[in-house]
């Protein structure tokens, strides 16, 4: 359980970063992988603190719709 998990928040965090790099999922990944190497923390602990640091409207798919 607790894998799938961790699979899911590298995964949320490889999409920001190719939204934000315009990069493929690999480049995304090895990006992530290589900051988790350069800070000597652990990939999923990496992943998820990206992803608690993107605004909530930013993480969903733009639907047409303004926020407030």
């Amino acid at each position: 359980m607790l894998r799938g998990i961790n699979r899911a928040a590298i995964d949320t965090a490889c999409g920001v970063i190719i939204s934000q790099s315009r990069c493929t999922h690999d480049e995304a990944f090895r990006m992530l992988r290589k900051a988790s190497n350069d800070r000597n923390q652990k990939l999923h602990d990496l992943a998820r603190t990206l992803v608690a640091g993107v605004p909530s409207h930013a993480a969903h798919k733009h639907d047409g719709q303004h926020s407030p």
